[in-house]
């Protein structure tokens, strides 16, 4: 299930160095226009979570399922979905480590 070296890409902007979500055009955090692609390792923690028991129509076979913002390596956060256990207690702060990307979601799983 895990992707060899799967990586969280991100932008980081050449005159401030900080990492942020891709898909913008300036640095969120002093406006910045150079920024390049770069990867954070797949380790993370729970920020907050939410368990989805009446989902969307298109997700009613998947439920109850979780839904997860996990804060990577350098404050960087994601939202994304739990493998395994969708019952099981989350406390908040508990190891993560991304393990798989696919059309609909990043993908978790506790350490």
């Amino acid at each position: 299930m895990e992707e060899p070296g799967i990586r969280f890409p991100v932008l980081r902007c050449s005159d401030c160095g900080r990492a942020q979500l891709t898909g913008r055009w300036a640095c969120r955090f002093c406006g910045g226009t150079i920024l390049q692609e770069d990867s954070l390792p797949p380790e993370a923690t729970l920020e907050t979570y939410t368990r989805i028991r009446v989902p969307p129509a298109d997700f009613i076979e998947h439920a109850p399922y979780v839904v997860l913002v996990a804060r990577m390596a350098e404050g960087v956060r994601v939202t994304g979905r739990l493998v395994g256990d969708q019952e099981t207690e989350l406390p908040i702060g508990v190891p993560l480590r991304l393990v798989r990307r696919d059309e609909r979601a990043w993908w978790f799983e506790r350490i």
